[in-house]
């Protein structure tokens, strides 16, 4: 998640934040694992679904889920509806 957040210029100091979950302990209490067969055969257990958390000093102000049937993962189609979703541009609008 690091690099992630380093090619995206997020640095972790500011509004945006990247947090790995590599026992998928969060992934499974939000109920945002990927269980459909196509991905999950791709990527392995406990993957999670494309999705954004905001949050405000604790509290969950909302979450923002790429995900559909046919595209699971969120990410079939980078310009499309499903993905856009979760891009930065929508997610500025909930803020």
């Amino acid at each position: 998640m690091k690099a992630w957040g380093e090619a995206q210029g997020v640095t972790g100091e500011g509004l945006i934040s990247f947090w790995a979950d590599n026992l998928s302990a969060l992934t499974k209490a939000l109920g945002v694992e990927i269980t459909n067969g196509g991905p999950l055969a791709d990527l392995g257990p406990g993957r999670c679904k494309r999705f954004v958390l905001g949050v405000t000093d604790g509290t969950v102000d909302f979450v923002q889920l790429s995900y559909a049937v046919d595209d699971p993962a969120g990410d079939n189609d980078a310009s499309g509806p499903v993905t856009a979703e979760t891009l930065v541009e929508k997610i500025l609008t909930l803020l």
